[in-house]
């Protein structure tokens, strides 16, 4: 039980983390975000730019990750969702949408020198026009527009720019499984298959395998580990 603790106070630390610079400083860093994101149209790549720019600062401390040692599924009607045992971090992915730019897409990814930046960061999030009125009543998606996100009509979409890539929307799937994992804390060896999945359905299969204290243990990194996840 100190091990699903100690995940979740970890997982869950950035929200109550205290930063000490003034509020010049942040609304200044607010203002460079905000101006990057409108200039170069991007979605988490801007993170992975931010943090090359400040850079990596090796620590005397092992990193840790999360071992899954037996799979665990969660599946909800047709949506399904479980990990299982690897020597590395992957995730299998595949969704269904009735539109001509999507219907059946998978892909599979396996996180090893810089392919997150290359395959994932980029692939926008994306919605449907029949949804935008409904989701602003429910003041959701605020930040939204064709900046950053694939806005879907019936038979093809608003944005003027084209995809960035043919699958750009599995992929974005596996950028919110990629997202949602980490809130475990730590990264994971593990495989992640996703088919049809959400994340409520993320949330549920965390919850289940933290539950599941058989199914993993914490365990230090091995130097092919380490460069893998750089």
């Amino acid at each position: 039980m100190r091990q699903i603790a100690f995940l979740r106070i970890a997982g869950t630390s950035f929200v109550n983390e205290k930063f000490s610079s003034d509020r010049k400083n942040n609304e200044q860093s607010k203002n460079n975000i905000q101006n990057n994101r409108n200039r170069r149209n991007r979605s988490s790549e801007i993170f992975i730019e931010f943090i090359e720019k400040a850079g990596i600062k090796k620590q005397d401390a092992p990193r840790r990750f999360l071992k899954i040692k037996k799979k665990v599924e969660f599946e909800q009607g047709d949506r399904k969702m479980s990990v299982e045992p690897s020597a590395k971090f992957e995730i299998d992915c595949s969704i269904d949408f009735p539109h001509p730019f999507i219907n059946q897409q998978k892909y599979h990814f396996v996180l090893e020198n810089g392919s997150f930046g290359r395959e994932i960061a980029s692939a926008r999030t994306f919605g449907f026009t029949a949804e935008i009125e409904m989701l602003r009543k429910a003041n959701l998606a605020q930040g939204g527009s064709l900046e950053n996100a694939i806005v879907l009509t019936p038979e093809g979409m608003l944005n003027a720019n084209p995809l960035r890539f043919q699958d750009e929307f599995v992929r974005h799937k596996i950028l919110d499984i990629v997202g949602d994992f980490a809130l475990l804390g730590m990264p994971i060896l593990g495989k992640i298959k996703a088919e049809k999945s959400g994340h409520s359905i993320h949330a549920s299969l965390m919850s289940k395998l933290l539950k599941t204290e058989s199914a993993w243990e914490i365990t230090e990194a091995s130097k092919t580990h380490l460069s893998n996840f750089e």
